[in-house]
């Protein structure tokens, strides 16, 4: 973003001050960082891409001072910003921040809500001190991934659906029915995705969200069969629906928490880390920041799978009631009952219901998975 007004917003100065100092800097080095058609800035050059580079480490070694002498002053009081996705601040996140903000009441703590994508870039721009995400940190190399534990799909319906007598369920099932899934799973490096290409099978897809519960909303509309993960079913919330195991069908996704690599995290935030996962110790937190590779992710994380969720659901608490600051930026709240809400939105047509009811014919074909 080459705005140079909101620049100069930020930097409380004026355009042509931000536009000089730019100038000046081109004078210094000897070489242009910017292209320009008149007075507006169009790209950057690849020598401003170096510099771009070197000067954001710079700003994170000033980060880093920061936070040092920080935790030399005072470990207990600070700001914990975390990205992650809604499934994680649904279900997973609500039990740990409960023991983090008995074990740090004076520490803020800040939740971004996000696609995996939005997550990972919060921490790089330096908006937040760590994401939680499924598989795309590992696409950045600027990340150190940190992975928790792994988890496998299933199938959420209405009681009584077909895909319920389905022993073995298998890909062309579920292909014979609308699916209506996240976002991110008809994206081509998706398991997923590549799951149904490998099988040739092109399912219909009814429709697409980034948050589990509107996804389960819409299924007990009758949209579709729900196809999510088992991080996201909650035995009490879920028990008006049918829950089918489809982990032997996909591959394995792992859940992981990114951090800015080379980063120097407060002394509070390695607990945070500890109590999402305990066996990722500050050593193995502190190999993965400041090696070349990801040491974290030598040993094989735990397995979440249907049968687990009793035991998060017993210890879950709602983010109501604690202190906490969210910022959730898509269309639907995650924290209320969409369903009820739906049911005087989006009437009930027979094109609403027939799909979750009426099989279709599964297509064999050499199409990607996508509508």
């Amino acid at each position: 973003d080459l705005n140079m007004s909101r620049a100069a917003q930020v930097l409380c100065t004026s355009q042509a001050a931000v536009s000089k100092q730019i100038l000046l800097l081109e004078d210094e080095l000897g070489v242009q960082l910017f292209l320009r058609k008149g007075k507006r800035f169009i790209c950057v050059t690849s020598a401003g891409k170096d510099v771009l580079a070197i000067s954001k480490r710079m700003i994170k070694e000033v980060e880093n001072i920061r936070a040092a002498t920080m935790d030399h002053k005072d470990q207990s009081v600070g700001k914990l910003i975390i990205a992650a996705t809604t499934t994680q601040i649904c279900y997973k996140l609500p039990a740990v921040i409960r023991q983090f903000a008995l074990l740090y009441p004076r520490v803020q703590i800040v939740l971004h809500e996000g696609t995996p994508e939005e997550c990972v870039e919060r921490v790089l721009k330096g908006d937040a001190d760590l994401c939680i995400s499924t598989e795309v940190i590992q696409r950045y190399p600027e990340m150190a991934l940190l992975p928790c534990y792994e988890w496998g799909q299933c199938i959420v319906t209405l009681p009584g659906h077909p895909l319920t007598t389905c022993t073995p369920l298998s890909l062309r099932d579920i292909a014979r029915y609308p699916i209506v899934t996240y976002e991110f799973n008809i994206k081509p490096h998706s398991k997923v995705y590549k799951a149904f290409t490998a099988a040739h099978l092109c399912p219909e897809i009814a429709l697409t969200a980034t948050d589990s519960r509107i996804i389960k909303s819409y299924v007990q509309l009758g949209f579709g069969v729900g196809l999510v993960g088992a991080t996201a079913i909650d035995p009490d919330e879920d028990s008006h629906l049918a829950i089918v195991d489809a982990g032997h069908l996909f591959e394995r996704s792992t859940t992981a928490i990114g951090l800015f690599r080379n980063s120097r995290p407060r002394a509070f935030v390695f607990q945070f880390i500890a109590l999402y996962s305990p066996k990722l110790t500050r050593d193995i937190i502190e190999t993965a920041l400041h090696s070349g590779g990801d040491s974290a992710s030598d040993a094989k994380p735990p397995r979440h799978d249907i049968a687990d969720t009793a035991e998060i659901a017993g210890s879950s608490v709602t983010l109501a009631d604690m202190d906490v600051d969210i910022d959730l930026q898509s269309e639907f709240h995650p924290l209320t009952d969409c369903a009820g809400q739906l049911h005087h939105l989006i009437p009930l047509t027979a094109r609403s219901i027939a799909p979750s009811v009426a099989p279709r014919q599964a297509e064999t074909v050499n199409a990607k998975p996508v509508p």
